[in-house]
C-alpha cells in the first residue's frame, strides 16, 4: 500500500480517466447539437435555392450555380468552406387526375444538393469529439409547370427567307403554315370582340423590301466604313445609291475614269461604287456583282445601330436597277409590320413571290426593328404595363446558309448581334424568344444560328408538310411563362 501522496496521486489519474468520457458526452451534446441545426439550416437553404433556380427557369449552369451560392451563403453562417454545389435539371411530364381523366403537364425538375464545411468549436485528439472539420449536406427538390400563353398577348415577327431555292413546295409550304398560325392566333379570345395578338412578316433574299405606292424599296439594314478608299473616293453612306443603281456597271467605270463629264463628286462615288463592285467579285469568287461585300461593312456599328433606321439614300427601287447582278432584291415580297387583321397578310399567300440569294443578317435586323415599332409611343402606366407583359418572339426560317456573303452573319453574331436585339427588350415580363427552323435544312448545324438563338431553339423540318406543326410547337415554346413552382420533400427522388 502506498503512502497518502502516492494514493492522491493515482485518485487524480483515476479521475481524470473518468472525466475524459463524461467531457467527451458534453463535446458531443454540444457540437453534435450545433451540427444538427446545421443540416437542418442547410436543408432550409436547399430548398429555397431549389425554388429560385426552379422559378428562374433558365436552363444555364453557371446562373444556377451562383444563384445556388448565394442562398446557402446567406442562409447559412460560419462556413468553411462550401466545397460542392450541384445543381440538376430535367424534363419529364405529370398526370394529373381531372375529372374527365389524366391530364399530361409539362415540367421542369430542379434537384440542389450541396455540401459545407465547418470547423469544429471542440475538437481534440485526446477527448471523444468530432474531427477539426466537418463536412454537413443535404438537398432539396422542386418542379415548374410552366403555363403555355395563357391569357397574355403576343407578338410573332416571321423573319421568311425567299431566296430563289424556296421556290416550288417549300414557299407554298411557308405560305400555308403563316396562314394557319394568323388563322389560329389572329382571332378573339371568348367573350370578347378585339384581336389583341399581332404578326408582323419580314421576308428577305439578299436584302429586305419595303412597298411604297405600289413601288418595292430595297433596303439595307448594315452600317459601312466611312472613308474605305481614301480621298479620291466617297464613302459608301455618302452615296446617292438610288441613281447610281439605274447606271450599268460600264458607265459607272468610264464615269470613275472621267467620261460622262463625271468630275468632283460624281467621279468620287463613281469610283467608289465601281470598287465596291469589284470588291464584292473578287471576295465571293463567283463573278457576281453587289453593293454588300464583307470588308466594306462596319461591324460594330451594324450592331451599336441595330435600331437606329438607315438613311434614304442608302435604298433603291428594286425594279429599276441595272447596276447588280440577278438575285439582289429580286422577288417580288415586302415587308408587313405588326397587325392584328388577317387580312392584312393576304398578299403573303396571294401576290409574294421569292427569288435571289440569302442574308438572313438583313431579315433579322428588320423583323427585329419591325417588334420594335409595336411599342407604344408615350404610354400611360397602364398602357406600358400592358404592352410589357405581352409575349415577344422572333422566328426565323430559313432553308439554306448565307449566300453569296457567307461569313457578314456570324461576323454580326460574334459582334453581339443577337445580345443587342434581345436587350432591347429587357423591359418585357418575360425574355425575348428567337428561334430558327430550318426547312429542309440542318439549321442545327450552323454554327450563327446556335451562337444567336441556342442549340435548344432551333429546329430542322425535313418534311415540308411538318411545317406547320413544327411552327405552332416553337411557338409553344417560346411562350411559356414561368408557370407554378412546387417544392417536394427534400429527398424526394425522380
Amino acid at each position: 500500500m502506498g503512502s497518502p501522496r502516492q494514493q492522491r496521486g493515482a485518485a487524480g489519474i483515476y479521475t481524470a480517466l473518468a472525466l475524459i468520457p463524461l467531457f467527451g458526452m458534453i463535446f458531443w451534446a454540444l457540437e453534435g447539437t450545433r451540427y444538427i441545426q446545421k443540416k437542418n439550416r442547410l436543408a432550409d437553404a436547399t430548398e429555397a435555392a431549389t425554388l429560385a433556380v426552379t422559378t428562374a427557369n433558365q436552363d444555364d449552369k453557371t446562373y444556377e450555380n451562383q444563384l445556388a451560392t448565394n442562398y446557402v451563403q446567406t442562409y447559412i453562417r460560419n462556413i468553411a468552406i462550401i466545397n460542392d454545389i450541384k445543381v440538376e435539371r430535367s424534363e419529364g411530364i405529370d398526370y394529373y387526375p381531372t375529372p374527365d381523366g389524366n391530364e399530361e403537364r409539362e415540367y421542369f425538375q430542379y434537384r440542389v444538393t450541396a455540401k459545407t464545411d465547418h470547423t469544429s468549436w471542440l475538437s481534440s485528439d485526446i477527448i471523444p469529439s468530432f474531427s477539426p472539420t466537418e463536412t454537413v449536406a443535404n438537398r432539396a427538390l422542386a418542379r415548374n409547370y410552366p403555363i403555355y400563353l395563357g391569357d397574355k398577348d403576343i407578338d410573332i415577327v416571321f423573319v421568311s427567307d425567299f431566296s430563289g431555292s424556296m421556290k416550288g413546295n417549300k414557299i407554298r409550304a411557308l405560305k400555308d403554315a403563316i396562314q394557319a398560325i394568323a388563322n389560329e392566333i389572329l382571332v378573339p379570345r371568348d367573350g370578347e370582340v378585339e384581336v389583341t395578338n399581332r404578326i408582323a412578316f419580314v421576308p428577305y433574299n439578299m436584302r429586305v423590301q419595303e412597298k411604297r405606292s405600289n413601288t418595292r424599296w430595297c433596303l439595307t439594314q448594315l452600317d459601312y466604313r466611312p472613308n474605305f478608299n481614301g480621298g479620291n473616293y466617297s464613302s459608301y453612306e455618302d452615296i446617292d445609291w438610288s441613281t447610281w443603281s439605274t447606271w450599268t456597271r460600264n458607265q459607272v467605270r468610264d464615269c470613275s475614269n472621267g467620261y460622262y463629264s463625271c468630275t468632283g463628286k460624281k467621279r468620287r462615288d463613281a469610283r467608289t461604287v465601281y470598287a465596291i463592285l469589284n470588291t464584292s467579285k473578287s471576295e465571293t469568287g463567283s463573278g457576281w456583282y453587289f453593293p454588300d461585300p464583307y470588308s466594306y461593312i462596319n461591324f460594330p456599328d451594324s450592331v451599336a445601330k441595330t435600331f437606329t433606321a438607315k438613311a434614304n439614300n442608302l435604298q433603291f427601287q428594286s425594279t429599276n436597277q441595272k447596276l447588280y447582278s440577278g438575285g439582289m432584291c429580286s422577288g417580288n415580297f415586302w415587308t408587313i409590320p405588326l397587325t392584328s387583321e388577317k387580312t392584312t397578310l393576304s398578299p403573303i399567300q396571294n401576290n409574294m413571290s421569292p427569288d435571289g440569294g440569302t442574308s438572313v443578317y438583313q431579315g433579322l435586323i428588320r423583323g427585329a426593328q419591325i417588334l420594335e415599332q409595336g411599342r407604344p409611343t408615350s404610354p400611360s402606366p397602364e398602357t406600358s404595363a400592358a404592352y410589357n407583359s405581352r409575349i415577344k418572339m422572333i422566328l426565323m426560317l430559313s432553308d439554306g446558309q448565307e449566300m453569296p456573303y457567307v461569313s457578314t452573319f456570324n461576323q454580326l453574331v460574334n459582334q453581339g448581334l443577337c445580345n443587342t436585339i434581345k436587350a432591347q427588350f429587357n423591359d418585357s415580363d418575360q425574355q425575348l424568344y428567337m428561334g430558327v427552323l430550318g426547312i429542309e435544312f440542318d439549321a442545327q448545324g450552323q454554327q450563327g444560328f446556335k451562337n444567336c438563338v441556342g442549340q435548344n431553339n432551333i429546329t430542322n423540318v425535313d418534311d415540308v408538310d411538318d411545317l406547320i406543326k413544327e411552327i405552332l410547337e416553337m411557338i409553344k415554346e417560346g411562350s411559356k411563362t414561368d408557370g407554378i413552382s412546387k417544392l417536394y420533400y427534400r429527398h424526394l427522388e425522380s
